[in-house]
């Protein structure tokens, strides 16, 4: 997470900095009915994750950021956590989702063993669904940030994540909108 322990001494836009593009962001992150993912892409060492620790912080303090994750070394980095990773926040902030959440492990408790896609359908996609009707009192938008997507994962993983969050475009009373940042120029 983007203000947990081990990201807290992490670098944020100075004052003054990038104001065009973080305008830009801004403007994508409050409409509702255009596109639900914004891909943030430029070669690795000019500052994206500088710019997503920045628009984070400023999703969190509107009360629109549902969850980040923030590539790591070692395995709290690995792709394979970063569905439960969001899951954990959006319940945080929508606590609503987590007896379904805790309904979906329940009935499968090998939660080891789920693909990415299960972990996706099970702990984000279904709960989220259940709830849509008790929504009402939330933000209409909530933000997920990525930053360094294609770091722990292969091209057809990262295609296979966005085909995921695609799908969330088939919820009715909330807009789940997705920031993600590559790693590099490679995808």
């Amino acid at each position: 997470m983007f203000n947990s322990r081990a990201n807290e001494h992490e670098a944020t836009c100075l004052s003054g900095t990038h104001i065009e593009l973080l305008s830009q962001i801004d403007r994508w992150a409050k409409q509702q009915d255009g596109e639900h993912i914004l891909w943030l892409r430029g070669m690795a060492g000019t500052g994206k994750s500088t710019i997503s620790r920045t628009v984070t912080g400023n999703f969190a303090v509107r009360g629109h950021l549902g969850a980040s994750f923030f590539r790591r070394d070692g395995d709290r980095g690995k792709a394979t956590w970063l569905f439960t990773t969001i899951a954990v926040q959006l319940v945080r902030l929508l606590p609503a989702l987590a007896q379904h959440v805790r309904n979906a492990i329940e009935v499968d408790q090998n939660t080891a063993d789920w693909s990415i896609k299960d972990r996706f359908e099970k702990l984000i996609l279904r709960p989220l669904k259940q709830v849509q009707s008790n929504l009402e009192d939330h933000p209409k938008t909530v933000i997920v940030v990525i930053d360094g997507l294609d770091e722990r994962v292969n091209e057809n993983g990262v295609k296979l994540i966005i085909s995921l969050l695609s799908s969330t475009r088939s919820l009715r009373t909330l807009c789940l909108s997705f920031f993600l940042l590559p790693a590099g120029q490679r995808l």
